[in-house]
C-alpha cells in the first residue's frame, strides 16, 4: 500500500463518485485506470469517431442546424414530388 497526496476537494469528488458507482474508492480508481487508452465498444458512436480519426476523416463546418426549416421544407417537397410521380 502506498499514500498519494491530493487536494481534499478532489478526494471528496472521488469518494462521492465511487459511492455513486457502489464501489470502494480503490476499485473505482482501478476501473478508471483500466479504461485509459481502451478502445470504445464496437458499434458505438465513439468507435466510429475513433475510426474516422484514425483514417483522418474530417467533417467541414455545416450550417444544417441553422437552416433546419429550409432543409426540412426542401426535403419535404422532394419527397412529396417523388410520391406524386410514383403514383
Amino acid at each position: 500500500m502506498s499514500n498519494l497526496v491530493i487536494r481534499s476537494d478532489l478526494a471528496d469528488r472521488i469518494r462521492q463518485i465511487a459511492r455513486q458507482h457502489d464501489q470502494p474508492v480503490e476499485d473505482f480508481l482501478e476501473s478508471l485506470l483500466d479504461g485509459v487508452g481502451a478502445s470504445a465498444p464496437a458499434g458505438s458512436l465513439a468507435a466510429l469517431a475513433e475510426a474516422a480519426e484514425a483514417a483522418d476523416i474530417r467533417l467541414g463546418v455545416t450550417d444544417v442546424a441553422e437552416r433546419s426549416r429550409e432543409v426540412l421544407a426542401e426535403e419535404y417537397e422532394k419527397r412529396a414530388a417523388r410520391r406524386i410521380n410514383e403514383e
